[in-house]
């Protein structure tokens, strides 16, 4: 359970204060998941999933209109396809709907003296070692560590940080103008966590962040074919793992470039365009 960048997504939806609940809602989701299984109480399972589907879509809504949010983070996701938020809404309408007539066909709720024994014991476990592996990947943030992920502080420790783009191997692919803002987004064809950034970086143009976004990426075969399967008309630097390791350590990355020079390294998921704009201007 990577609940980190779960919390980041709760406060990338503009839900800073809720980010403690990242464990909680993991911890439910598994819950029911489980009760489904096995049909533990199986009428009031539906009923809770059914209004969970509900409250969390109105939050995505609210995080797709106001905050520029792509990614649901939510009942899970296809790593090899990026979903529209259209397909968001429709999908989880549908798991509306199927656990609405869920609850309404199962036969009356079932009292826990008639569930069997053993289901609750295997509830009971998966409650307690689900608890214990989510709260192993809570990260407690300060108020001040939450503005600073919220401003998508500079890695300035990287040795790109502060240099002109020509001391750097990033002149290699794209030559800079100094009267441009850019930014060079490093990527693999294989990174689901890439895949979930590509829309926020080429909104940057949109919102009026950089005049150019240029993508870097490694990677070969089954990954590659499905990244242009979805992505046919992007404009994609291929070089070798080898060239990316001079660049950055992990994926994705993305330096902006301003004057000529590297002003800011966000590694991580991109912040939408309009997100990082928001924060640019206070």
């Amino acid at each position: 359970m990577d609940m980190g960048s779960f919390e980041d997504l709760i406060i990338r939806y503009g839900l800073g204060e809720l980010y403690f609940l990242a464990p909680l809602l993991v911890l439910i989701e598994i819950v029911l998941a489980i009760q489904f299984i096995f049909q533990i109480f199986p009428k009031f399972t539906a009923f809770i999933s059914m209004i969970m589907f509900a409250v969390l879509t109105l939050v995505y809504a609210y995080g797709n209109i106001f905050n520029d949010v792509t990614d649901c983070g939510c009942f899970g996701s296809v790593s090899s396809l990026e979903m529209s938020a259209l397909s968001v809404y429709i999908r989880n309408i549908i798991l509306i709907i199927i656990t609405f007539f869920l609850w309404k066909e199962i036969p009356g709720y079932t009292p826990i003296r008639e569930e069997k024994l053993w289901k609750i014991f295997v509830l009971v476990f998966l409650v307690i070692f689900t608890s214990f592996v989510a709260g192993l990947g809570f990260e407690y943030r300060t108020v001040s560590e939450d503005k600073e992920l919220l401003m998508y502080e500079s890695d300035k420790q990287h040795n790109f940080y502060n240099k002109p783009v020509k001391n750097t191997v990033l002149s290699d692919y794209y030559s800079t103008s100094p009267d441009s803002a850019y930014v060079f987004y490093v990527f693999s064809y294989g990174c689901p966590h890439c895949w979930n950034s590509i829309e926020n970086v080429r909104s940057y143009q949109k919102h009026g962040i950089v005049d150019k976004s240029v993508f870097i990426s490694t990677g070969s075969g089954q990954y590659k074919k499905n990244f242009y399967k979805y992505y046919p008309h992007l404009n994609v630097r291929e070089i070798t793992s080898e060239k990316i390791g001079q660049m950055t350590d992990k994926v994705p990355v993305a330096f902006f470039v301003k004057n000529d020079t590297i002003k800011r390294i966000i590694h991580s998921e991109m912040p939408s365009g309009h997100f990082l704009k928001s924060f640019n201007n206070q």
